[in-house]
Formats: C-alpha cells, structure tokens, sequence
C-alpha cells in the first residue's frame, strides 16, 4: 500500500512539478508578453505625446489662421464698401461728363453760329468799308468841286465887282 501511495505521490509530484513547469513557462511567456505590451504602451504613449503635441500645434495654427481669415474677411469687407463707394463715386463723375459733353455741344453749336455771324459780320463790314472809301472819294471829289465852283465863283464876283466900279 505504502509502495502505491509512494507511487501515486511520486506521481503527483511529477504531475505537480509538470505543472508548475508549465506555469513557470505559461508565467515567462507572459512576462514576455508584459514586457512587449509594456513596450506597445510605452510606444503608444510616446505616440500620443507626439499627437497631442501635433494636435496643439495644429490647433494654434488653427487659430493664427482663424484669426488671419477673420482679418481678410474684415479687409474684404472694407475693400467691398470702398469699391462701392467709388462705383458710386464713377456713376456720379460719368454723370457730370455726360453733362459736360452735353455743354460743351451746345457750346460748339454756339460757336459754329458766333463763327457764322462774326464771318456775316466780317462781310458787311468790309462793304462797309469800301461803301466809306467809295463815300470819302466821293466827298473829295466833291470839295474839289465845291472848291473850284468856289474859285469861279469868286472870279465871277470880281468880275462883277470890277464892272460894277
């Protein structure tokens, strides 16, 4: 009996050293396993740090291009306001040239008639002119002959006086 329960003992504690070999094994593989997984997380850890350092850069970036948007929109706006400003500004100053054009029209119609009379104008002033010279010739020739006619008539009064005496 001693024998069989020495048998079976010994039989145990092969069963029992089989398994606790195979635990310390299956305990080393984990470990092994720890280990790796360790190394995963301080690798993902490491990867995250870089993310969220990415991701706050990007973030600032983020807001250093919201805040230069904000900028141009407020520029655009601007622009926009002025360019409507000066497209007001054009109709109004096209406006006033069409009513310069429109002036100055009326004005070249009026010089093209001033044009008209002063040339009308020109004309009978020189037959004006030459009706004068045509009336001074006329009234030198007229002196000349009041004055002859003067002259014989002082002769022909001579002569009547000198019968006369």
């Amino acid at each position: 009996l001693r024998l069989e329960k020495d048998g079976e003992v010994e039989k145990m504690r092969q069963e029992k050293e089989e398994e606790v070999a195979e635990l310390r094994k299956e305990n080393e593989a984990l470990k092994d396993e720890m280990d790796t997984k360790d190394e995963e997380l301080d690798a993902l850890k490491e990867e995250n740090t870089k993310f969220e350092s990415a991701i706050g850069a990007l973030k600032d970036d983020l807001s250093s291009k919201g805040e230069e948007l904000d900028k141009l929109k407020e520029e655009k706006t601007k622009l926009e306001t002025t360019i409507g400003a000066l497209k007001d500004e054009m109709n109004t100053k096209d406006d006033e040239l069409e009513g310069l054009k429109e002036e100055k029209t009326k004005f070249e119609s009026t010089i093209v008639a001033l044009k008209d009379d002063l040339s009308s104008k020109d004309e009978e002033l020189d037959g004006l002119k030459e009706e004068k010279t045509k009336f001074e010739s006329t009234i030198v020739a007229l002196k000349d002959d009041l004055s002859s006619k003067d002259e014989e008539l002082d002769g022909l009064k001579e002569e009547e006086l000198s019968r006369t005496i």
